[in-house]
């Protein structure tokens, strides 16, 4: 028993020269799934429809899923692991007139060991003589073959590797590499979770094969053997720092491993990635002007909040009357005087100053000292009244 699919499958192979020929054929169906058991043989048949008149050729191809999840097209081995080695076409070569439509029919003879899901691709292109001259262009309808053969069937087994960041047109993708270890193909649901140091929900990510992107599937389909390249768009903008990243994937309708790494979004991928009104600096001040609060005596007060943005720890000084020449100050005090900011850290500071002359008291900035790895940056705390 089989089932037809339609399915447009286009190989164009070209060699240069001055002129253009080439056949025209439509071709239907361009898949035929069928299934059957071991040492039985199965018929199957496809039309052939003259656009223009030739001479036509059909071949059996070994297939091979890519890591995009597109399919790749291998010439046979002869081998009976090989599937083209499997297929025998009752009318390979044939001659078609304009408007003519000509019924192609074959077997497929199963071993006895097979078990699972295979998949070959019959040819069908113009039959191309020797003394043809100039620019040929051999166009080839591939016909997809899909047998699934019962039998034992193996457990849903997958593997999941290399989840990484990558950084495309100033967008951020999460990609990652999926393998059905499985006899037979299934569909595949994989999603990911960005999560922040204190679990929060950051993103949500939908990974598919850029097959599968491109046909507006909702799943992607994975052969037995076949590594795929999952990935996905980032969509929200994420802040500098590390996160958690969980991918689910559901393979045939069964919950495989949960798989888990760190993601770190560093400041170089944050400046490429992010939209600029979403871009903060590694050490943010809120809010970005201190109000001061004045008192009697030429006495001011201020509150403010530094959030660390950075992954990594952050140290940051705060100057010091001892340590900076002021014409206005008498004297001022940041307290604490120093502090450690973790990633994702907020902290509270509080700024007092004292002014010479109580009738000139203006809006004085400072600048903090801030030590990141190793690497000294600056901080500008400004002021307003």
């Amino acid at each position: 028993m089989f089932k037809k699919h339609s399915l447009y499958v286009t190989l164009f192979f070209a060699l240069l020269s001055p002129y253009l020929l080439a056949g025209e054929y439509a071709v239907t169906p361009m898949m035929i799934e069928m299934a059957s058991t071991p040492k039985k043989t199965e018929q199957f048949s496809f039309q052939v429809f003259g656009k223009s008149a030739g001479s036509v050729n059909i071949s059996a191809w070994d297939m091979a899923q890519q890591v995009s999840g597109h399919m790749g097209f291998i010439l046979p081995e002869k081998s009976q692991k090989s599937l083209a080695s499997w297929v025998t076409i009752d009318n390979p070569n044939f001659s078609i007139k304009k408007d003519q439509q000509i019924n192609v029919t074959g077997t497929i003879t199963v071993p006895p060991w097979a078990n699972g899901s295979y998949h070959t691709a019959l040819m069908v292109e113009e039959a191309q003589g020797r003394d043809v001259k100039g620019v040929v262009v051999n166009v080839r309808y591939a016909v997809i073959l899909n047998i699934t053969v019962e039998g034992k069937r193996t457990r849903i087994k997958s593997t999941f590797r290399n989840l990484r960041l990558v950084e495309q047109d100033n967008k951020l993708y999460i990609t990652g590499r999926f393998k059905n270890l499985s006899n037979r193909d299934y569909r595949l649901s994989s999603k990911t979770q960005l999560r922040d140091s204190n679990n929060r929900l950051i993103s949500q990510i939908n990974l598919k094969t850029q097959s599968a992107w491109q046909r507006s599937d909702e799943l992607s389909r994975v052969f037995p053997g076949a590594e795929v390249e999952l990935f996905g768009l980032i969509e929200k903008a994420v802040n500098v720092g590390r996160y958690q990243a969980i991918v689910r994937n559901n393979f045939g309708d069964r919950h495989q491993p949960t798989f888990r790494s760190e993601m770190v979004i560093t400041d170089a991928i944050y400046a490429a990635t992010a939209p600029k009104a979403h871009q903060k600096s590694v050490l943010q001040l809120l809010p970005e002007q201190i109000k001061l609060k004045v008192r009697r005596n030429g006495h001011t007060s201020s509150t403010m909040v530094l959030v660390n943005h950075h992954p990594y720890a952050v140290d940051v000084t705060f100057p010091s009357d001892s340590s900076t020449s002021q014409t206005l100050l008498k004297k001022y005090r940041f307290t604490p005087a120093t502090l450690r900011l973790e990633p994702n850290e907020r902290r509270m500071v509080m700024l007092k100053q004292t002014f010479k002359k109580h009738d000139t008291i203006q809006a004085v900035n400072h600048r903090a000292e801030i030590l990141i790895n190793d690497q000294v940056e600056w901080l500008d705390i400004r002021a307003t009244l």
